[in-house]
């Protein structure tokens, strides 16, 4: 694997692969992107159904106990006993039954977004292959991924908990500090995106799971603004586009659009990640489309 993977390679600005990362429907097979597209949004968007009324009784309890404590601060009179009220009880239900609906949500459209990355990525990388040898490689390689993916993140925000808990000492200590939990959301996107890599290396090179921590930081060493750069882009504009469906009065409609930009974003992204990679990587594209460079664009 060694002697394929160039980590002084880097990656290039975000126009370079803008193009290209948009045409999330441009496959070789249109559609497999269409299936991948209709599966993915049935996963968000009725996972978002279901968790629905979850989410309205967690916010409406809510709503309700945090009426309670204001007046019981105003009165001065402060009772810890509606902890053991029924309301309090549901709160809570709904609560983590919703986290566990949306964590579902996010693990199922995670593992189907890679699925259409992979296949996106083959095409270019393999175009010889045909569609069940690509789907064979993924699903070999699948539980890998999972449990490298469940490992990468509990360290992950494990690190995020330290972080935190440190800046809360700090900030005891030095006031000043407080500033930088502002920045803190956008450090620890930045942190994520310089692991952009790792389920491409499984992928292509069936790499160990604990060596993929070390190559996929390798192969982000040179190229960290561009990346950071890069892979935060599609969020941005998700989050910019999904304002528009808050103003939607109608819950489902709502629902829906974001739901719909939401598949389009992972889509676009898992496009843009394989594009990034033949660059971090410098591995040969096999396909007969080809990158345009700068000056054509």
């Amino acid at each position: 694997m060694d002697n394929r993977l160039n980590p002084n390679s880097k990656v290039k600005p975000i126009y370079y692969y803008l193009k290209e990362s948009l045409k999330f429907y441009d496959m070789e097979k249109p559609v497999v992107a269409q299936i991948i597209f209709v599966i993915q949004l049935a996963v968000i968007f009725g996972g978002y159904v279901f968790a629905m009324p979850y989410t309205q009784a967690f916010f409406k309890n809510f709503e309700q106990i945090n009426t309670k404590l204001q007046t019981q601060l105003t009165s001065g009179a402060f009772d810890l006993n509606f902890l053991n009220s029924d309301l309090y009880i549901n709160t809570m239900n709904a609560f983590f039954t919703m986290l566990m609906i949306i964590f579902a949500i996010k693990a199922l459209s995670f593992l189907v977004g890679l699925f259409y990355g992979t296949y996106y990525y083959f095409g270019m990388t393999h175009p010889a292959k045909t569609g069940l040898q690509r789907a064979g490689v993924f699903f070999s390689r699948l539980p890998k991924l999972i449990l490298f993916n469940v490992l990468f993140y509990i360290a992950f925000y494990f690190g995020i908990m330290l972080l935190v808990l440190t800046l809360g000492v700090a900030t005891m200590i030095i006031p000043i500090f407080s500033v930088l939990t502002i920045l803190l959301p956008v450090a620890v996107l930045a942190l994520n995106t310089l692991f952009l890599f790792k389920d491409l290396l499984i992928i292509e090179f069936d790499i160990g799971i604990f060596r993929n921590f070390k190559k996929s930081l390798e192969l982000t060493k040179n190229s960290k603004k561009n990346i950071i750069m890069n892979a935060l882009w599609p969020l941005c504009i998700s989050w910019l586009i999904s304002i528009f469906a808050i103003d939607i009065n109608n819950a489902m409609l709502s629902t829906f659009i974001a739901s719909f930009l939401e598949v389009i974003t992972i889509m676009v992204s898992q496009r843009l990640t394989s594009l990034m990679f033949l660059d971090a990587a410098s591995l040969e594209r096999l396909d007969k489309k080809t990158q345009p460079s700068p000056e054509e664009m």
